[in-house]
């Protein structure tokens, strides 16, 4: 592999090093950063036309942090069952609500007609349509459920959802795996006791910006931009590290520099400006 040549040999060793989870505000993310940092520095170093610095961006970002979210059922057997809070819904008391349990299907009138005090499972996603019928009906708290009866191994885990488009809600929400939602069906579960204890926290996010001064027009500005952080459910080598490797693009403008001043924004969102010189990261 040519440093000065477009490899895709290269750009898959690139994101290979980038098979982790990198949250917003993590210390995933700041060690992506500092490796993305490292990569646009030999870029800086190979242009030939002076310093090009390397500049981030920190900004706040309003994230939850789930302390504890637990499911068991109590009645006709018992047996606690791996569940993930369901972020912005409503915190239970921290002994959690203990109810009969009901499975109330796609959340039709007729099966809600029965969900008056009990803890429900439905079909349906975290969403504010769901979550009045649920209030509506008088639920004291429901679970989703997301994955496949195909999944196995990091895959039989639930993901991370969020209550969306709800203001001030009170039903606690878990998210439960579909094979485990099978096993509560199947097994007639009859009572259990939700527990879901989380809190808003602030996170320092970064934006990682390299520019490339323009030869004839500067006043104009060409921007290439790609996310580096990833979900929490996925370690994201590929969604989205794939589109913030910028060395073959910053390969291309090595050999024809842009008449326009471009920029090579690696972000999450928004921020606003700090200056950083490369090479500040210890490791990465």
């Amino acid at each position: 592999m040519k440093a000065n040549t477009i490899s895709g040999q290269r750009q898959y060793a690139f994101v290979s090093q980038f098979n982790y989870i990198r949250e917003a505000g993590t210390e995933g993310e700041e060690k992506a950063a500092c490796r993305i940092e490292k990569e646009l520095s030999e870029i800086a170093e190979k242009w030939g036309q002076g310093e090009l610095q390397i500049r981030r961006e920190p900004f706040e970002i309003e994230t939850w942090q789930v302390d504890e979210a637990v499911f068991t059922v109590t009645e006709p057997y018992e047996k606690t069952y791996t569940v993930r809070g369901c972020f912005a819904a409503a915190n239970t008391a921290p002994e959690g609500v203990e109810a009969p349990f009901l499975y109330v299907e796609n959340g039709d009138p007729v099966s809600l007609s029965h969900a008056e005090g009990k803890i429900v499972l439905i079909n349906g996603g975290a969403n504010a349509e769901n979550y009045e019928k649920l209030e509506k009906a008088g639920a004291v708290g429901f679970l989703i459920l997301t994955g496949t009866p195909l999944d196995k191994d990091e895959d039989r885990l639930p993901d991370y959802r969020t209550l969306r488009g709800v203001k001030n809600p009170k039903l606690p929400c878990a998210v439960i795996h579909y094979l485990d939602a099978m096993e509560l069906v199947e097994r007639g579960a009859s009572r259990a006791r939700l527990v879901l204890q989380q809190k808003k926290i602030r996170r320092t996010s970064k934006n990682i910006i390299l520019r490339i001064p323009g030869t004839e027009q500067p006043e104009e500005i060409l921007t290439l931009t790609a996310h580096y952080d990833s979900v929490p459910q996925g370690p994201g080598a590929y969604d989205n590290m794939a589109g913030a490797d910028h060395h073959g693009a910053g390969t291309l403008l090595r050999r024809k520099p842009p008449e326009t001043d471009t920029g090579m924004h690696l972000v999450r969102r928004g921020g606003a400006g700090s200056l950083r010189k490369p090479g500040v990261c210890e490791s990465a």
